[in-house]
Protein backbone atom coordinates (compact mmCIF):
# COMPACT_ATOMS: atom_id res chain seq x y z
CA UNK A 1 0.00 0.00 0.00
CA UNK A 2 2.65 2.32 0.67
CA UNK A 3 3.98 1.89 -3.00
CA UNK A 4 6.05 4.57 -5.51
CA UNK A 5 2.08 5.62 -7.07
CA UNK A 6 0.73 6.10 -3.09
CA UNK A 7 3.26 8.37 -2.46
CA UNK A 8 2.72 9.84 -5.64
CA UNK A 9 -0.05 11.16 -5.68
CA UNK A 10 -0.60 11.36 -1.10
CA UNK A 11 2.53 12.84 0.14
CA UNK A 12 5.26 10.44 1.36
CA UNK A 13 4.43 12.27 5.05
CA UNK A 14 1.31 9.91 4.67
CA UNK A 15 1.10 6.58 6.52
CA UNK A 16 0.20 3.74 4.22
CA UNK A 17 -3.55 3.51 5.39
CA UNK A 18 -3.90 6.98 5.21
CA UNK A 19 -2.37 7.75 2.56
CA UNK A 20 -4.76 4.32 0.32
CA UNK A 21 -7.67 6.51 1.85
CA UNK A 22 -6.90 10.24 0.35
CA UNK A 23 -5.84 8.27 -2.96
CA UNK A 24 -9.26 7.03 -3.54
CA UNK A 25 -11.29 10.10 -2.43
CA UNK A 26 -9.46 12.97 -3.48
CA UNK A 27 -10.08 13.95 -7.49
CA UNK A 28 -7.31 13.25 -10.20
CA UNK A 29 -6.99 16.75 -11.57
CA UNK A 30 -8.07 15.91 -14.93
CA UNK A 31 -12.09 16.23 -16.70
CA UNK A 32 -13.51 13.72 -18.96
CA UNK A 33 -14.66 14.84 -22.93
CA UNK A 34 -15.28 13.52 -25.91
CA UNK A 35 -17.79 10.78 -26.16
CA UNK A 36 -18.19 10.98 -22.21
CA UNK A 37 -22.04 10.98 -21.07
CA UNK A 38 -20.55 12.68 -18.18
CA UNK A 39 -18.75 15.18 -19.28
CA UNK A 40 -18.63 17.65 -16.12
CA UNK A 41 -18.17 14.44 -13.48
CA UNK A 42 -15.14 14.97 -11.84
CA UNK A 43 -13.74 11.33 -11.65
CA UNK A 44 -11.34 9.61 -8.83
CA UNK A 45 -8.76 7.24 -8.86
CA UNK A 46 -5.91 5.40 -7.41
CA UNK A 47 -2.89 5.19 -9.37
CA UNK A 48 0.04 2.34 -8.52
CA UNK A 49 3.18 2.61 -10.27
CA UNK A 50 5.77 -0.19 -10.69
CA UNK A 51 9.03 0.17 -9.12
CA UNK A 52 11.94 0.93 -11.71
CA UNK A 53 12.39 3.15 -15.12
CA UNK A 54 9.06 3.60 -17.13
CA UNK A 55 7.64 4.13 -19.44
CA UNK A 56 5.45 1.44 -18.29
CA UNK A 57 2.35 -0.50 -19.80
CA UNK A 58 -0.63 0.51 -18.13
CA UNK A 59 -3.84 -0.87 -17.22
CA UNK A 60 -6.91 0.69 -16.66
CA UNK A 61 -9.47 -1.06 -13.80
CA UNK A 62 -12.97 -1.25 -13.32
CA UNK A 63 -14.25 -2.88 -10.25
CA UNK A 64 -17.82 -4.59 -9.52
CA UNK A 65 -21.24 -2.74 -8.85
CA UNK A 66 -20.37 -2.60 -4.86
CA UNK A 67 -17.50 0.14 -6.04
CA UNK A 68 -13.54 -0.44 -5.43
CA UNK A 69 -12.68 -2.63 -2.50
CA UNK A 70 -9.85 -5.52 -1.49
CA UNK A 71 -9.84 -7.52 -4.34
CA UNK A 72 -9.35 -4.73 -6.75
CA UNK A 73 -6.47 -3.45 -4.69
CA UNK A 74 -5.22 -7.01 -4.50
CA UNK A 75 -5.47 -7.15 -8.12
CA UNK A 76 -4.03 -3.84 -8.89
CA UNK A 77 -0.51 -5.33 -6.23
CA UNK A 78 0.00 -8.30 -7.92
CA UNK A 79 -0.47 -6.49 -11.43
CA UNK A 80 2.62 -3.94 -10.23
CA UNK A 81 4.48 -6.68 -9.04
CA UNK A 82 4.15 -7.52 -12.81
CA UNK A 83 5.30 -3.94 -14.38
CA UNK A 84 1.89 -2.50 -14.97
CA UNK A 85 0.89 0.78 -13.68
CA UNK A 86 -2.27 0.26 -12.32
CA UNK A 87 -4.72 3.16 -12.26
CA UNK A 88 -8.51 1.91 -10.02
CA UNK A 89 -11.18 4.31 -11.20
CA UNK A 90 -13.56 4.54 -8.43
CA UNK A 91 -16.85 4.95 -10.45
CA UNK A 92 -19.20 4.82 -7.62
CA UNK A 93 -17.63 7.88 -5.08
CA UNK A 94 -18.12 10.64 -7.18
CA UNK A 95 -21.60 9.67 -8.02
CA UNK A 96 -22.71 9.15 -4.54
CA UNK A 97 -23.27 5.80 -5.46
CA UNK A 98 -22.98 2.63 -3.23
CA UNK A 99 -23.72 -1.13 -2.97
CA UNK A 100 -27.30 0.08 -4.82
CA UNK A 101 -25.81 -0.46 -8.62
CA UNK A 102 -26.12 -4.19 -7.78
CA UNK A 103 -29.62 -4.55 -7.52
CA UNK A 104 -30.69 -1.16 -9.76
CA UNK A 105 -28.39 -1.17 -12.26
CA UNK A 106 -30.27 1.89 -14.22
CA UNK A 107 -28.39 3.96 -11.30
CA UNK A 108 -25.47 2.98 -13.68
CA UNK A 109 -26.07 1.45 -17.14
CA UNK A 110 -22.12 0.30 -18.25
CA UNK A 111 -22.78 2.36 -21.34
CA UNK A 112 -22.64 5.38 -19.29
CA UNK A 113 -20.16 4.64 -17.01
CA UNK A 114 -17.63 3.50 -20.02
CA UNK A 115 -17.09 7.28 -19.86
CA UNK A 116 -14.62 6.41 -16.59
CA UNK A 117 -12.87 3.54 -18.84
CA UNK A 118 -12.45 6.49 -21.36
CA UNK A 119 -11.12 8.94 -18.94
CA UNK A 120 -9.04 6.76 -17.66
CA UNK A 121 -7.25 6.06 -21.16
CA UNK A 122 -6.75 10.05 -21.95
CA UNK A 123 -5.12 9.70 -18.53
CA UNK A 124 -2.64 7.22 -18.22
CA UNK A 125 -1.94 8.15 -21.85
CA UNK A 126 -1.15 11.93 -20.45
CA UNK A 127 1.32 10.30 -17.90
CA UNK A 128 5.26 10.54 -18.56
CA UNK A 129 5.54 7.73 -17.13
CA UNK A 130 3.42 5.31 -19.27
CA UNK A 131 3.93 3.97 -22.73
CA UNK A 132 0.86 5.15 -24.61
CA UNK A 133 1.18 2.67 -26.71
CA UNK A 134 0.66 -0.44 -24.41
CA UNK A 135 -2.76 0.49 -22.05
CA UNK A 136 -5.16 -2.17 -21.36
CA UNK A 137 -8.39 -2.16 -20.10
CA UNK A 138 -9.58 -4.52 -17.23
CA UNK A 139 -13.38 -4.98 -15.64
CA UNK A 140 -14.94 -7.26 -13.13
CA UNK A 141 -18.53 -8.21 -13.24
CA UNK A 142 -20.39 -4.55 -13.62
CA UNK A 143 -16.96 -3.19 -14.11
CA UNK A 144 -16.48 -5.64 -17.43
CA UNK A 145 -20.11 -5.07 -18.91
CA UNK A 146 -18.37 -1.52 -18.97
CA UNK A 147 -15.35 -3.01 -20.59
CA UNK A 148 -17.73 -4.43 -23.37
CA UNK A 149 -19.61 -1.39 -23.59
CA UNK A 150 -16.20 0.53 -23.92
CA UNK A 151 -14.10 -1.29 -26.21
CA UNK A 152 -17.31 -1.92 -28.85
CA UNK A 153 -17.24 -0.02 -32.31
CA UNK A 154 -20.33 1.83 -32.28
CA UNK A 155 -18.84 4.00 -29.39
CA UNK A 156 -15.65 4.27 -30.96
CA UNK A 157 -14.22 2.90 -34.27
CA UNK A 158 -10.85 1.97 -32.48
CA UNK A 159 -12.29 0.48 -29.25
CA UNK A 160 -11.36 3.33 -27.01
CA UNK A 161 -7.69 2.97 -28.10
CA UNK A 162 -7.05 0.34 -25.31
CA UNK A 163 -4.43 -2.18 -26.96
CA UNK A 164 -6.32 -4.86 -25.30
CA UNK A 165 -8.95 -6.05 -22.84
CA UNK A 166 -9.85 -8.29 -20.50
CA UNK A 167 -13.26 -9.43 -18.24
CA UNK A 168 -14.23 -11.45 -15.02
CA UNK A 169 -17.63 -12.91 -15.30
CA UNK A 170 -19.28 -9.84 -17.15
CA UNK A 171 -22.92 -9.61 -17.65
CA UNK A 172 -23.19 -9.98 -21.39
CA UNK A 173 -27.02 -9.34 -21.79
CA UNK A 174 -26.89 -5.84 -22.15
CA UNK A 175 -25.12 -3.43 -23.68
CA UNK A 176 -23.30 -5.96 -26.27
CA UNK A 177 -20.79 -4.27 -29.18
CA UNK A 178 -21.52 -5.70 -33.19
CA UNK A 179 -17.63 -5.88 -33.01
CA UNK A 180 -14.72 -4.52 -30.80
CA UNK A 181 -11.61 -2.88 -31.22
CA UNK A 182 -8.92 -4.31 -29.40
CA UNK A 183 -8.48 -8.27 -28.27
CA UNK A 184 -10.72 -9.54 -25.85
CA UNK A 185 -9.69 -11.85 -22.94
CA UNK A 186 -13.27 -13.26 -20.79
CA UNK A 187 -12.69 -15.20 -17.46
CA UNK A 188 -16.10 -16.60 -16.88
CA UNK A 189 -17.91 -18.80 -13.60
CA UNK A 190 -19.24 -22.09 -14.82
CA UNK A 191 -21.48 -22.00 -12.08
CA UNK A 192 -22.30 -18.33 -12.01
CA UNK A 193 -25.66 -18.27 -11.62
CA UNK A 194 -25.42 -14.12 -11.68
CA UNK A 195 -23.72 -13.58 -14.65
CA UNK A 196 -24.40 -16.92 -16.49
CA UNK A 197 -21.11 -17.84 -18.90
CA UNK A 198 -23.61 -19.05 -21.57
CA UNK A 199 -24.54 -15.66 -22.84
CA UNK A 200 -20.84 -14.52 -22.96
CA UNK A 201 -19.72 -17.57 -24.71
CA UNK A 202 -22.71 -16.83 -27.16
CA UNK A 203 -20.85 -12.99 -27.75
CA UNK A 204 -17.62 -14.22 -28.38
CA UNK A 205 -19.05 -16.81 -31.00
CA UNK A 206 -20.51 -14.25 -32.70
CA UNK A 207 -17.47 -11.37 -32.36
CA UNK A 208 -15.36 -14.30 -33.28
CA UNK A 209 -17.14 -15.37 -36.79
CA UNK A 210 -17.38 -11.27 -37.36
CA UNK A 211 -13.29 -11.18 -37.66
CA UNK A 212 -12.76 -10.06 -33.83
CA UNK A 213 -10.04 -12.26 -31.69
CA UNK A 214 -12.23 -13.11 -28.01
CA UNK A 215 -10.39 -15.86 -26.00
CA UNK A 216 -12.75 -17.28 -23.41
CA UNK A 217 -11.79 -19.64 -20.18
CA UNK A 218 -14.60 -21.22 -18.38
CA UNK A 219 -13.40 -22.03 -14.99
CA UNK A 220 -15.66 -25.13 -14.01
CA UNK A 221 -15.89 -24.65 -10.40
CA UNK A 222 -16.56 -21.27 -10.11
CA UNK A 223 -18.74 -19.15 -9.03
CA UNK A 224 -19.24 -15.15 -9.73
CA UNK A 225 -16.90 -12.86 -7.83
CA UNK A 226 -14.43 -16.49 -7.84
CA UNK A 227 -10.91 -14.49 -6.86
CA UNK A 228 -12.52 -12.53 -4.10
CA UNK A 229 -10.17 -14.01 -1.29
CA UNK A 230 -12.38 -12.18 1.49
CA UNK A 231 -15.70 -14.35 0.17
CA UNK A 232 -16.17 -17.71 1.42
CA UNK A 233 -17.09 -20.65 -1.26
CA UNK A 234 -20.92 -19.99 -1.27
CA UNK A 235 -22.47 -17.09 0.12
CA UNK A 236 -26.39 -15.83 -1.76
CA UNK A 237 -27.26 -12.55 -2.49
CA UNK A 238 -30.87 -11.79 -3.88
CA UNK A 239 -29.56 -12.40 -7.32
CA UNK A 240 -27.57 -15.89 -7.48
CA UNK A 241 -24.38 -17.28 -5.36
CA UNK A 242 -21.45 -15.87 -5.53
CA UNK A 243 -17.57 -17.68 -4.25
CA UNK A 244 -14.44 -17.72 -3.23
CA UNK A 245 -12.37 -20.79 -5.11
CA UNK A 246 -8.67 -20.17 -4.95
CA UNK A 247 -8.02 -22.90 -7.71
CA UNK A 248 -10.25 -21.02 -10.25
CA UNK A 249 -8.96 -17.58 -9.36
CA UNK A 250 -5.18 -18.55 -9.76
CA UNK A 251 -6.05 -20.01 -13.04
CA UNK A 252 -7.66 -16.68 -13.90
CA UNK A 253 -4.66 -14.68 -12.86
CA UNK A 254 -2.51 -16.87 -14.58
CA UNK A 255 -3.81 -16.40 -18.01
CA UNK A 256 -4.52 -12.68 -17.78
CA UNK A 257 -0.77 -12.62 -17.15
CA UNK A 258 -0.46 -14.80 -20.63
CA UNK A 259 -3.04 -12.26 -22.31
CA UNK A 260 -1.44 -9.35 -21.01
CA UNK A 261 2.09 -9.79 -21.73
CA UNK A 262 1.08 -11.28 -25.35
CA UNK A 263 -0.74 -7.92 -25.93
CA UNK A 264 1.48 -5.34 -24.17
CA UNK A 265 4.56 -6.56 -24.46
CA UNK A 266 5.54 -6.84 -20.48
Amino acid sequence: MGGPANRRLCGSGLVPVLCLLLCLLAPVPARAAGADLEAGLERQALLKLPTGQGPFPGLVMLSGCRGVGRNDLASAERLTGLGYACLIVDSMGPRGLDGGVCTRLSMLRPEVRAGDAGWGFRFLKARPEIDPNRIGLLGWSHGGSTVLATIGRDLAPDGGGFRAAAVFYPHCGFSLPERIGPPLLMLLGGLDDICPAGLCLDLAERLNRAGDSVQTMVLPRARHAFDHADLPPVVTFLSGTAGYDPGSAQAAREALEVFLKRHLGN
